[in-house]
């Protein structure tokens, strides 16, 4: 975060001629999906990633009400106190300073599933949870982001079916299209109750849906929300061309297709060294990236640079990296605890204490979010 793209993000959600045209174009924007759900005349496209507002906008400023970008009441000392971490201090000292926010409780784990570990970033516990959640009736459907076919970047899929789970595993890193899914969900007779994953600027703009009667018959449905720690942003799509460029790829990115991978490499400590992105030409070359070389190659800004929260603060449930194989846990909501609990009890995940390890990569992880965050709101609040 920087206090020069806070207050320009700012002036852009406080100019009432402005869309969420202005937050794409000014890099800012985290193609989640929301304000084309939130548009009452469908004006707005997303045409795999960018956003694009038509001529029928009648400038009625849904879009940016929604947008998970607008910060104005987040950027105060009352997100400071959230962040405190008061009771992860006391809970686990070793990792107090990680801005977790209040919970309920937490847990080291891993998914008791070798197949799904094969599948999935760390130690898949998002993926079990969701497992759980469907095989023991806690809800109907999830939301996820899954690759499409002949799609460059991942969009949100709904599956009712926990076998389906393995096919989506992982994180993505890239432009992902989730919340695009909510009129969907909104008017499906089969669904009643949904648990959402997303990133925890997404949850922010569910928090906001639940205060917002717009949304009453979509809320009424989202039963969890999981949340992925997000640190670091995503890159935009000429971000990645000129990446590919780079490596000597000369295509345009609408050229390829993407698939991902996950390549055992023993000697790798960071599960994104694991993860693969593989981009197919049309004559069948593959270029393999890492996708923590897909995250180097994003450019500033991004939705990163005025993102105030890394855990997600507003959901049932946050998951991280502990380990290239385990995940903190933090439950948030008692719905979220009851689920953690009823995956540990069912054996679908398996929990052990904090190791140094544990402790070390949670901190490393944490530690440049925290500060960056921590810097710019002093300033921000300062200049008040």
């Amino acid at each position: 975060m920087t206090l020069i793209d806070i207050e320009k993000s700012l002036s852009i959600f406080e100019n009432k001629n402005n869309t969420v045209q202005h937050i794409y174009d000014s890099r800012y924007c985290n193609f989640c999906g929301a304000c084309i759900h939130s548009c009452p005349v469908n004006a707005i496209e997303y045409l795999d990633p960018q956003i694009i507002v038509n001529e029928d906008c009648i400038q009625c400023g849904k879009c940016l009400e929604i947008c998970s970008q607008n910060q104005k009441v987040r950027y105060s000392k009352q997100l400071i106190d959230i962040e405190r971490n008061e009771q992860i201090k006391e809970f686990h000292p070793k990792i107090g300073d990680v801005p977790l926010g209040s919970f309920k409780e937490i847990w080291n784990g891993f998914s008791s599933s070798r197949k799904t570990r094969n599948v999935t970033m760390a130690g898949g516990v998002t993926t079990s949870l969701l497992y759980t959640a469907l095989s023991e009736n806690v809800v109907d459907a999830v939301l996820i982001p899954e690759f499409t076919e002949n799609k460059q970047n991942p969009r949100g899929r709904i599956i009712s079916n926990p076998e389906e789970l393995l096919q989506s595993g992982g994180s993505k890193y890239l432009p992902t299209l989730s919340l695009d899914k909510l009129n969907e969900i909104a008017n499906n007779q089969d669904i009643d109750k949904i648990a959402i994953t997303t990133l925890p600027c997404q949850a922010y703009v569910i928090k906001k849906m639940f205060l917002d009667t717009q949304y009453e018959k979509l809320v009424k449905k989202i039963h969890l929300v999981l949340t992925l720690f997000c640190g670091s942003g995503i890159p935009y799509r000429d971000d990645v061309e000129l990446f590919l460029k780079a490596k000597g790829v000369i295509e345009s990115l609408s050229e390829f297709k993407v698939i991902r991978r996950r390549e055992r490499r023993i000697w790798r400590i960071n599960p994104q060294d694991i993860e693969r992105y593989v981009f197919i030409t049309k004559d069948g070359k593959e270029v393999s990236i890492s996708s923590s070389k897909i995250l180097r190659c994003k450019t500033k800004p991004n939705c990163s640079t005025i993102c105030p929260d890394y855990t997600g603060y507003f959901s049932d449930i946050s998951i991280g990296a502990s380990h290239i194989s385990a995940n903190i846990v933090v439950a948030r909501t008692e719905k979220g605890r009851e689920l953690v609990k009823l995956a540990i009890e069912k054996e679908f995940i398996k929990t052990k204490n904090f190791s140094k390890i544990n402790n070390f990569l949670i901190n490393f992880m944490g530690k440049n979010k925290r500060d960056l965050k921590r810097k710019s709101y002093h300033k921000f609040l300062k200049n008040k």
